[in-house]
């Protein structure tokens, strides 16, 4: 009826990436670029779309381009943030981060994602200080309890990262592996085989049934 709606062919592409449709939503989010060339939304979303595809050149050129249309879309500068890490460029990841959460500091996420950059580069300390505030503004962030209890492994402060493992265990409504298989690296460290034991068995299930 209105084959010119910009819009809709950027909500058809979020569709389609939702269901994983990955190339039919990068082509409607092409689309709706050609048709309105400043569409920074649709920039960000291809950009999401090329980061699931695993082509993180494209995305992160996506991501500039919607930050140079909209210079405080902190959505944007948080995922080039994690196209950059994923690239291992973590102080150029960290910087869009810290841009984030000056935009926006009760990004709870960008926090989350500092985080990792910072305990990817063995700064534990100031990795824990984000994912502190990661859970401080979103309190059943379970991701970042998972988190922050491997910067106390790497630590070797094992309550500590028994107490976070355990809590994003108990937070994930659908479970996950990584907190107990996580978990049973610090048992088996502090010689608890059975617990250990457990731990691992439960994370394989978890595993297998794709999770």
């Amino acid at each position: 009826l209105k084959p010119d709606y910009a819009e809709a062919h950027n909500n058809r592409g979020n569709a389609y990436k939702n269901k994983g449709e990955l190339d039919r939503a990068i082509r409607d989010y092409d689309e709706a670029i050609r048709l309105k060339p400043d569409f920074a939304e649709a920039f960000y979303n291809r950009g999401n779309a090329y980061d699931d595809k695993g082509e993180l050149g494209r995305a992160i050129a996506d991501f500039d381009e919607a930050i140079r249309l909209k210079p405080d879309y902190a959505s944007a500068l948080n995922n080039r943030g994690v196209a950059y890490a994923k690239k291992d460029e973590l102080d150029r990841a960290i910087l869009d981060f810290d841009e984030t959460i000056r935009l926006k500091p009760d990004y709870a996420e960008a926090f989350n994602n500092r985080g990792n950059a910072y305990d990817d580069k063995g700064d534990y300390d100031r990795a824990i200080l984000d994912f502190d505030e990661a859970i401080r503004l979103k309190p059943d962030f379970a991701e970042a309890f998972n988190n922050r209890g491997v910067c106390y492994k790497n630590k070797k402060e094992y309550a500590k990262a028994i107490s976070d493992f355990t809590r994003a265990i108990e937070l994930n409504h659908s479970p996950l592996s990584r907190p107990y298989s996580n978990r049973a690296d610090v048992y088996e460290a502090l010689g608890d085989e059975e617990a250990a034991a457990r731990d691992r068995q439960k994370a394989e299930e978890l595993r297998l049934a794709g999770n």
